[in-house]
């Protein structure tokens, strides 16, 4: 199914069953989550589906490399860094109601200094769920793999 039909199909996402186990396991998800949504980017766009499938392999390149930089930002424990990068974040996950995403974001946002051992779980709940929400986006065909384009 191309990007076209898919979007008209599937205005909402709904996590499949196969990511679910995955997420689960990490507290960050159900079974009844909506993984994403286009629809305000649909509003935007004027439902400009070429628009929308540029916008959305920005959206999954700029994800991998925050992805990275929240893991470098975790690795040198540096909350300042971390809280940079989830305020970058925030305003497209909460256009696209990734829900997964944004309560982690919101945490890592508000980060002070000495917290941690915060900042190392909800780091590291958020790399799975952004692993998840790559993996969905790449296979409904919404992007190419992320890393064809970096």
């Amino acid at each position: 199914m191309d990007l076209v039909n898919v979007v008209r199909k599937f205005g909402k996402i709904e996590n499949p069953t196969t990511q679910n186990s995955k997420v689960e396991k990490e507290g960050v998800s159900n079974n009844t989550l909506k993984l994403f949504s286009t629809d305000k980017l649909k509003l935007f766009l004027g439902n400009d589906t070429e628009a929308l499938k540029k916008l959305l392999q920005t959206f999954a390149n700029d994800t991998l490399k925050n992805k990275l930089a929240l893991a470098k930002a975790k690795r040198e424990n540096n909350p300042t860094k971390l809280s940079a990068v989830a305020h970058r974040m925030l305003p497209m996950f909460r256009q696209m109601d990734i829900n997964s995403c944004i309560p982690i974001l919101d945490i890592l946002e508000k980060l002070h200094d000495n917290d941690i051992k915060t900042l190392t779980i909800e780091v590291d709940k958020l790399d799975v769920a952004l692993e998840n929400l790559l993996a969905v986006l790449q296979e409904t065909n919404f992007i190419k793999h992320p890393d064809h384009t970096v």
